[in-house]
């Protein structure tokens, strides 16, 4: 028999022949009387055999109804087989075309919830864990196969915070350093996962020669290199860089790789990744860096799991089950590097903030330009928010707040409002005749604005600043249901 960790849904895959016969049949009957009902296309094949949906009372009468072949897909494109409102459907996908046409199919989300757990099912059936690490090979375009098997391994816990970290890792890269990594890759024979993350992390120490045309630069690249990538211009400068390039390539051994020639230059391999806690490493593309630990762990412990947000609910949900985590008031969190506007960053309070509410907060701040992080930064400092949830309700109504940035006295808000905001068309031969301060002391009398270290923030909205905080009925239910789950709502 095999072992209960092996299976995806115990009380599916587990279940008497009597039950999946009792399951096939009600919803058998269920599908029939909602094509019926729903589908004009299929409720007219099965008229032309003599069919309402009473003669299907259970698998025992499949035999009845009408096969539905490709051609009637492709006959009925592009809407003639949707059985829901297609403001209902949130995903189109389609086969892979190998026959030469593609045929698409609408996806409800409760269709993806579905589509996605018998991917995970049938991975499990064949042995995967959340050991293994996984490459998902189909071609992620319209094709139904490649998505469903993405989110099939997530849902399993297979391994692919190990290749998003790699992407990640490779994707921060110039050309040279993916060159770097790459040739040292092959002279190593490096072929495990942990490896290649660690490889990362000191393949730059390596100098590959992409052409043997120019001695001078080559010689120089690779004093930078030893060097660690940093060197006085002026020094640089002054190095024979035919004579290194000479020194390097007669006296030391060069390895040819596809990827040209590499010298490794006494590079060892670090072991940063122990194989479970992923290195922290700020990514340009992300919002924050958040390192959680399980309360139960020493205080200095090294056992940290990073998390980078904005994250996917399946990916927090991994890192939780990294840290051994299964209650979020078991969690300790802190921020190593962020992107939040640094009022957010001291407003946050990990006492009583979760993981959920920053990466809510992510996701909103991560589409702000560089002024709205900054109007962010000065709302932060006015309004005194106490956790992500508020400060989260402050971003989603940035609308509400007037912002000069730069501003600090009347007379430099007054200035801003006159030649920056907009509202007026400014003249600058008019300027000694400008007034600004009057005007700034003026506009600021009937706002309640405060100057900050960013500028001149006001809020304008028509309901109290706290109540725009406050916490409403929907994030109230959320955050019980969260607590609920264990935090995998």
């Amino acid at each position: 028999m095999i072992p209960m960790e092996r299976y995806y849904q115990p009380e599916i895959e587990c279940a008497s022949q009597e039950q999946l016969r009792a399951w096939q049949d009600e919803r058998l009957v269920k599908q029939v009387r909602n094509v019926w009902d729903n589908v004009p296309y299929y409720r007219k094949k099965m008229e032309e055999k003599g069919l309402t949906p009473d003669d299907i009372q259970g698998v025992a009468d499949l035999h009845k109804l009408p096969f539905v072949t490709k051609a009637d897909l492709r006959e009925a494109y592009p809407y003639g087989l949707v059985a829901k409102p297609l403001k209902d459907c949130v995903r189109i996908q389609s086969t892979s075309g190998t026959t030469g046409k593609r045929v698409v199919a609408f996806y409800t989300q409760e269709d993806i919830d579905l589509w996605e757990d018998c991917c995970a099912r049938a991975i499990m059936a064949a042995g995967g864990t959340n050991e293994d690490v996984c490459q998902v090979s189909y071609g992620y375009g319209l094709f139904t196969g490649a998505l469903g098997l993405h989110f099939g391994l997530e849902k399993v816990g297979a391994n692919l915070d190990e290749l998003d970290y790699l992407a990640r890792r490779l994707d921060s890269f110039d050309d040279y350093e993916a060159a770097q990594f790459q040739a040292m890759a092959v002279r190593l024979g490096t072929f495990d996962m942990t490896d290649f993350i660690n490889l990362t992390f000191c393949c730059q120490q390596a100098t590959v020669i992409t052409s043997f045309s120019d001695l001078e630069d080559i010689g120089k690249a690779h004093i930078l290199t030893l060097h660690g990538g940093h060197m006085p211009v002026d020094e640089l400068e002054q190095v024979d860089g035919r004579a290194e390039a000479l020194k390097l390539i007669l006296n030391e051994h060069g390895t040819v790789t596809p990827y040209e020639v590499v010298y490794d230059n006494g590079m060892q391999l670090s072991q940063l990744y122990d194989g479970k806690h992923l290195p922290c490493y700020h990514y340009e593309a992300d919002m924050t860096a958040v390192g959680i630990t399980s309360r139960q762990e020493p205080e200095n412990s090294k056992n940290v799991t990073w998390v980078y947000l904005p994250a996917s609910k399946g990916q927090i949900e991994r890192a939780m089950q990294r840290s051994g985590i299964t209650d979020p008031k078991d969690m300790c969190l802190w921020i190593a590097d962020s992107s939040f506007p640094e009022e957010v960053d001291v407003a946050l309070d990990f006492r009583c903030d979760n993981i959920h509410e920053l990466n809510e907060l992510a996701l909103v701040v991560e589409k702000f330009s560089i002024h709205d992080r900054k109007k962010l930064g000065a709302a932060v400092s006015m309004a005194k928010p106490e956790n992500a949830s508020q400060i989260r309700r402050l971003a989603e109504n940035m609308d509400l707040f007037e912002f000069a940035p730069g501003a600090h006295t009347p007379a430099e808000y007054g200035k801003y409002m006159i030649q920056k905001s907009g509202h007026f068309e400014y003249d600058p031969n008019l300027d000694e005749f400008y007034d600004y301060e009057r005007y700034g002391l003026q506009h600021m009398d009937y706002q309640s604005g405060v100057f900050t270290d960013r500028g001149y923030i006001a809020y304008v909205g028509t309901v109290d600043l706290e109540e725009l905080m406050a916490e409403g009925p929907v994030d109230q239910c959320q955050r019980e249901q969260e607590v609920q789950m264990g935090g995998m709502a």
